[in-house]
């Protein structure tokens, strides 16, 4: 019990990932395995994946994750270099002028983003980029930029990291709630205010939006009127699947990476076996949790309430 206690009290049992989050995991699992293996997305991937635009999420890149949103390192560095050996990477950038020129991007085009801004951006993936030299977008929170969180970066790290042009930097909003439950003022402020924030301290246009948590039940018509308001170029939804060319630029859906997306299991979500979890997202979202999030634990605070006691 004592050995217990030491773990909790250092955060090494407080900060595992939930019985939900295992469960989540597992079933990702299942579903990629079944999906690869019965045929179904090898045939999906050559008629529709392949010529379609898919763009990957990360959130924590950790030595050792803590929670089900963070990947580690070695896998990180992994899924990098299968990258910039078989797939085209291109930035935000390039695809929001391709759609705009209605360009056809070549087969098994990828584009990276991380979400949340964390600090572990800066000191894991963002040297790992620079490695393979592959162009990323990392969507930030600007409370947590203007905080005295030291798990978040700051002023002085983005601008380092937008130094050599490989990285882009857009507005997650300013507190990360879920913009599907705000009134007019409110989406103004976290979709307005955190644009002109981030642009008044970086110099640079933010022409992208990250909607926080993402889901279906995260982002509707009004949240969309606030981002065209604003005069954004490109939002991205967490909604899994693929971007064809006549996709809608403000709910761009993309293909999420977690905790345990080792070189195996992401080579098959490249060949398109997850993209059938988009059946999980429209059938279930009723389940999936509007909740603010604790960004010291990646876990929802009903979460944290009952795993702590």
């Amino acid at each position: 019990m004592s050995f217990l206690k030491k773990k909790f009290e250092k955060g090494v049992i407080r900060n595992m990932p939930s019985a939900r989050m295992r469960f989540k995991k597992l079933l990702r699992c299942v579903v990629s395995f079944i999906a690869y293996y019965s045929g179904l997305s090898p045939i999906w991937y050559f008629l529709f994946a392949r010529h379609a635009v898919r763009i990957l999420t990360y959130h924590g890149i950790e030595l050792t994750p803590t929670n089900s949103y963070a990947v580690s390192v070695a896998n990180f560095e992994k899924h990098m270099q299968h990258l910039s050996k078989y797939f085209n990477v291109i930035s935000l950038d390039q695809y929001q002028k391709g759609i705009k020129q209605k360009i056809s991007f070549p087969p098994n085009t990828v584009i990276i983003t991380v979400d949340d801004g964390f600090k572990n951006f800066y000191e894991q993936a963002y040297p790992i980029l620079k490695k393979y030299c592959l162009p990323s977008t990392c969507f930030v929170i600007t409370s947590k930029v203007l905080s005295d969180n030291d798990d978040f970066m700051h002023w002085k790290e983005l601008s380092e990291i937008l130094a050599d042009g490989l990285v882009t930097v857009g507005s997650h909003s300013v507190s990360h709630r879920s913009l599907s439950v705000l009134n007019e003022f409110e989406l103004q402020r976290e979709v307005g205010e955190s644009k002109k924030i981030l642009e008044n301290n970086l110099g640079m246009p933010i022409n992208f939006f990250s909607y926080p948590c993402g889901t279906l039940r995260d982002f509707n018509e009004n949240s969309t009127k606030a981002i065209l308001k604003f005069h954004y170029k490109l939002a991205c939804t967490s909604v899994n699947g693929i971007n064809r060319n006549n996709k809608n630029p403000y709910k761009l859906r993309r293909t999420k990476l977690e905790w345990g997306d080792n070189l195996s299991i992401f080579t098959r979500i490249l060949r398109g076996s997850l993209d059938i979890w988009i059946v999980v997202d429209y059938c279930f979202r009723f389940l999936q949790k509007k909740e603010e999030v604790d960004f010291k634990t990646k876990k929802t605070l009903w979460e944290n309430k009952h795993i702590n006691r």
